[in-house]
C-alpha cells in the first residue's frame, strides 16, 4: 500500500495536534479534588475520556504515516 507524501505529512500533523490535545485533557481535574486519582465530577470525567481518545487517534495516525514505508536489509528505505 502507498501513501503520497502529503497524506503522509498530514496524518503526522494530525497526531502531533491530537497528542498535544489529548494529553492537555487527560490530565483534567476539577478545582475542588486535591487528586485526580478521586475525581468524582462526570464533567471532568468526561473531558479525561475525550483526551483518551484523541490519544488513540493520535497513535492511529501515525500508524496510518508510517504504511506502506519499508526498508532494506541494510536500513535504507525502499
Amino acid at each position: 500500500m502507498k501513501i503520497g507524501a502529503a497524506t503522509r505529512f498530514l496524518s503526522v500533523v494530525a497526531a502531533v495536534f491530537l497528542g498535544i490535545t489529548g494529553l492537555h485533557e487527560w490530565s483534567a481535574q476539577s478545582a475542588e479534588m486535591a487528586s485526580s486519582n478521586n475525581e468524582t465530577s462526570s464533567t471532568v470525567l468526561a473531558v479525561r475520556a475525550q483526551g483518551k481518545l484523541k490519544i488513540g487517534l493520535a497513535i492511529g495516525f501515525i500508524a496510518l504515516a508510517s504504511a506502506g514505508v519499508s526498508f532494506d536489509k541494510n536500513g535504507n528505505r525502499n
